[in-house]
């Protein structure tokens, strides 16, 4: 009875060694055909938003923004072929990176944890704060303490990430903060509502802002409203591959003088 015993925690546990390792090379497969097949394709499928920062297309048909510029030098350094989708929807977006439709999404996102349960990122593409959007001349006065936006209403993109930093700064001023989400916006045509006087205030990126605002001078985004946040691109969870190239690649790039050039054309320093 002992030996039986014995042979059968033996079966056992040499069951449960191959179903993990199973699992784990399973893993491990889709994660390289992931990559292997987007190299195999020549073409890499990339979902961007439209703003002058990221992705825009000037009156003359030429494209410029700082993460568009970005993808074009991955794409010559890795000899691919780039397709682009353009969304304004950042929950939209996620779900086409996490249904396959695409394999990179090249957007303005804050690494935190609650992101990070549904996404893969990659090492920081740059560091901003999150600013508040506002008209420098305002019935109601400029606003410069966080505290003075209790009762206020904030207009922002559907799903986007700013969100969740006007929650808690809600919680952290102990009073009501209005959230309004708009479908299908870009952030230039919010700051041009603010501009216009439909409505009052936004939030965006520091270093967008440093871009939008060159159109619009009577707009204000000195007024900080979060700390310093790392921002950086997505590929799906299980895309480990893919994600371990990117972060190879962008430890590079981001080191080089291509890049500090760029970097400062696009966010107006000097």
């Amino acid at each position: 009875m002992k030996t039986c015993s014995k042979l059968s925690f033996v079966l056992a546990s040499v069951m449960l060694i191959s179903s993990v390792l199973y699992a784990y090379m399973k893993e491990s497969n889709i994660a390289a055909k992931n990559y292997y097949n987007i190299m195999e394709s020549g073409v890499l499928r990339v979902v961007v938003e439209q703003n002058n920062m990221s992705y825009s297309v000037n009156d003359d048909s030429t494209i410029v923004g700082l993460q568009y510029k970005m993808i074009e030098e991955l794409a010559e350094d890795w000899k691919l072929s780039i397709h682009y989708i353009k969304v304004s929807d950042l929950g939209a977006a996620i779900d086409m990176l996490n249904n396959n439709e695409v394999d990179l999404l090249a957007w303005h996102i804050p690494i935190h944890v609650e992101m990070e349960e549904n996404l893969a990122f990659t090492i920081p593409v740059f560091t901003s704060r999150q600013v508040l959007v506002q008209r420098k001349k305002s019935t109601t006065g400029i606003v410069r303490n966080q505290l003075d936006l209790a009762k206020q209403t904030i207009h922002i993109p559907k799903d986007s990430p700013y969100k969740q930093r006007i929650q808690n700064l809600a919680k952290e001023i102990g009073d009501t903060i209005y959230i309004e989400e708009i479908n299908d916006i870009q952030l230039d045509s919010l700051f041009n509502k603010i501009a216009k006087g439909e409505i009052n205030f936004t939030v965006c990126e520091q270093i967008v802002a440093n871009v939008e605002k060159q159109q619009y001078p009577s707009l204000d985004t000195e007024t900080a409203i979060s700390f310093k946040q790392n921002y950086g691109w997505a590929v799906r969870q299980e895309s480990t591959v893919l994600k371990d190239s990117l972060d190879g690649w962008l430890n590079v790039f981001l080191q080089s003088k291509e890049y500090n050039r760029m970097y400062r054309k696009y966010t107006k320093l000097k």
